[in-house]
């Protein structure tokens, strides 16, 4: 909610300071709702289908590409001057509604707070396989593969971030691509990404 509300501030910004704020609440809102997802599909799903879980979850990015790429250049052709912040108050606003719902639908634990989903399909309490809280946090810091995992995602996360603030400015305002075909290269690479999740 923290990312949608943003977006709808970047959308009413008159002031470079006031763009970069909000720029920067939406790439901290962002990157904050990435952990508890993943944490929260880990106590849905059994240890041997977690990942084909993620993939599936990650397939949302995908259908945004192919959304954005449809609804952005519309928004311009309606009005070129407004598309722009058109754009972030539709984004701004599905994201706010789209936490809304997580708030309202999603639960914390599957069945009931006591259980969890083992790698077996069993289920045990938790406070047998929960470690003691002296644990935390420095057993996750002294954990080589969190280190690797989060040196993985912040190159991801780099490599995304400049992909998708520059692709479009570069192909129109350099190349002088029309925004339409613009928006079209941006569904077929949402389109091509679907299934790359589960693979």
């Amino acid at each position: 909610m923290a990312a949608g509300n943003s977006m709808i501030m970047l959308g009413f910004s008159q002031a470079y300071l006031l763009v970069v704020l909000s720029s920067a609440c939406m790439g901290i809102g962002t990157g904050m709702a990435l952990a508890p997802m993943m944490g929260l599909l880990s106590r849905f799903f059994r240890a041997g289908d977690r990942g084909l879980a993620a993939g599936l979850a990650s397939m949302g990015g995908s259908f945004a590409f192919i959304f954005a790429g449809v609804l952005v250049p519309w928004l311009f052709g309606k009005d070129a001057n407004e598309g722009s912040r058109n754009s972030w108050f539709v984004f701004g606003s599905l994201a706010t509604g789209i936490g809304i719902a997580a708030l309202i639908f999603l639960k914390e634990r599957p069945n009931s707070a006591q259980t969890s989903p083992l790698a077996d399909g069993g289920v045990v309490a938790n406070q047998a396989r929960s470690p003691s809280r002296g644990a935390w946090p420095m057993a996750a810091y002294k954990n080589p593969m969190i280190w690797l995992a989060t040196f993985l995602a912040f190159n991801t996360g780099w490599s995304h971030g400049m992909f998708n603030a520059f692709f479009g400015v570069y192909l129109s305002q350099e190349n002088g691509i029309s925004l339409g075909t613009v928006g079209q290269l941006v569904v077929i690479i949402g389109v091509i990404s679907i299934g790359s999740g589960t693979f």
